[in-house]
């Protein structure tokens, strides 16, 4: 049957409404990213999230703040944090649900977060063993290494989009190689007369405008529904888990990604999800009043940037979320995610 016939009713799609709200209340957001921005980063909603004038694109800035200690930021402090989060990021939320439906939940989830770290551990082993053959680009191997799952985060608890396929996990159990977007998360659109789909890409480099431009010119293929589009779809349509909240529902949700479906691209609306992450010279030292103002003034010359350069790529009209996180060492970031994830008992 057609998807145009399952899911063009008004209940059909009120019914994935009410998935998506089912689905966001599972998380325990206090404990989740909301918790993580407000004791690692400074967040100020009102200064760094505004829309951007000529194309389709809303900005958010977010800096990490000075420790208690005012010796470093809060590298260390979000990597915590962002472990506390893993379970969430990599493993289905079929498995998670199941885990907690069987009772023993403290144990049967402690099992999944040792097996969610062995996951990313393994992930990174075999990353750089292909970096090392030659196997994988050099502005590739720079995408993420955290940023992934920090996009997650902010995708789920910042913009309540609920994620509909775990990558990460399709990335670490040898169904994919390591292409494609770095997460997909889904919404009704505003007038819920399709679903829209936010694909999202990842960027944590050193250079600014490096990060821009590779970010822009790696998720354009999927916003314009190029041919690289139908290899989401199509892990969309095999492995989109939504938990156990209504089988069959999914299953007629699943007719959306189908790609031989002709229906399929008129009944959804893709989306953009983009974290750009950099090294940012403008921090005054452990003050973070005043780098506050220095980064909401820098803002505008990183929004200009990225306006042109989704011009140039010709999805100026796609809809999409860019969030700026100036560090003031990107590869500090880095090597404190992994290092906790492989400290951490």
């Amino acid at each position: 049957m057609l998807a145009g016939v399952l899911l063009k009713n008004n209940e059909d799609l009120n019914n994935i409404d009410v998935v998506i709200s089912d689905l966001l209340t599972q998380v325990d957001y206090e404990n989740s990213l909301k918790k993580c921005f407000e004791n690692a980063f400074l967040v100020d909603e009102q200064k760094t999230s505004k829309v951007i004038d000529e194309i389709n694109s809303t900005s958010h800035c977010y800096f990490l703040k000075p420790n208690t200690n005012n010796d470093d930021y809060c590298y260390k402090e979000l990597a915590l944090l962002m472990l506390d989060e893993l379970i969430k990021y990599v493993i289905p939320r079929s498995e998670i649900d199941r885990a907690e439906r069987l009772g023993d939940t403290e144990e049967r989830l402690q099992r999944l977060y040792k097996k969610a770290k062995r996951k990313m551990v393994d992930f990174y082993a075999t990353k750089k063993e292909l970096e090392e053959k030659g196997e994988i680009e050099e502005y590739k191997s720079k995408s993420g290494e955290g940023g992934e799952e920090l996009l997650f985060l902010f995708a789920e608890q910042v913009l309540q989009l609920p994620q509909a396929l775990s990558k990460m996990n399709v990335k670490t159990s040898g169904k994919m190689h390591f292409h494609g977007a770095d997460g997909i998360h889904i919404e009704l659109s505003e007038d819920k007369t399709k679903l829209a789909l936010y694909y999202g890409e990842v960027k944590v480099y050193e250079d600014f405008n490096t990060a821009v431009n590779n970010c822009l010119s790696g998720i354009a293929p999927l916003l314009k529904r190029e041919e690289k589009e139908d290899g989401e779809l199509d892990l969309l349509n095999s492995y989109c888990d939504l938990g156990e909240l209504n089988a069959e529902l999914v299953d007629k949700l699943k007719d959306y990604f189908d790609p031989d479906i002709p229906k399929c691209k008129e009944l959804t609306e893709v989306r953009g999800l983009c974290l750009i992450g950099f090294n940012e010279s403008d921090f005054v030292k452990f003050d973070k009043e005043e780098t506050a103002k220095k980064i909401v003034e820098k803002s505008t010359k990183w929004i200009s940037h990225f306006k042109k350069k989704t011009i140039e790529n010709n999805i100026e009209t796609v809809y999409m979320h860019v969030v700026f996180i100036p560090m003031t060492c990107v590869q500090t970031f880095r090597d404190t995610f992994k290092n906790e994830l492989r400290n951490d008992d």
